[in-house]
């Protein structure tokens, strides 16, 4: 902490100070606090390239679970995907729809090595027209090494129909 920077009386809250370069002679601090326990600390906010994964389908899904194709066109599976060649981790994802007709709720689910991992986007279908959800994660979540396989799939649970699926996954490689 710089010494400029005093706080007195802290003891049920965390704090997080996070100094931001913005190309002056002195920086800028924020500070954060928190009532959960954080352990570490972060000099850098990437350790490595940031990269994206496209995937999506153009037109009707035809199935209640569908696996979205690659950006050259070919559907991915539970064996078929992108083939990472460094270790890393999935720091984001996006995805654009669209709501047809029906009823139901969409998740995109990315797989890495055929099994599901905990982290992907959803989507409640009640109502007709283009749908978006985006989220993000601190790199180390979900992990993968070169080698493993990331793909993506849409499940649908209820009557809901949807098109014209775009979705990114965000990875950052060590380099």
């Amino acid at each position: 902490m710089p010494a400029a920077i005093e706080i007195e009386n802290i003891d049920d809250t965390n704090l997080a100070i996070y100094e931001i370069g913005i190309g002056g002679d002195r920086p800028i601090y924020v500070i954060t606090a928190s009532n959960e326990l954080f352990e570490g600390v972060s000099t850098a906010s990437t350790t490595g390239e940031v990269l994206v994964l496209d995937f999506g389908y153009e037109g009707e899904m035809k199935n209640k679970d569908e696996f979205l194709k690659t950006a050259t066109g070919v559907e991915t599976s539970l064996e078929k995907g992108y083939v990472m060649m460094r270790d890393g981790s999935i720091t984001g994802i996006s995805t654009n729809l669209e709501i047809v007709r029906g009823e139901g709720e969409i998740e995109i689910v990315i797989y890495r090595n055929g099994e599901a991992v905990e982290f992907g986007n959803s989507f409640v279908g009640d109502s007709e027209g283009v749908k978006k959800d985006y989220d993000v994660q601190s790199e180390d979540i979900v992990k993968f090494e070169a080698g493993d396989i990331i793909s993506v799939s849409v499940e649908e649970n209820g009557d809901v129909v949807w098109k014209d699926v775009i979705t990114m996954v965000e990875i950052v490689t060590i380099c």
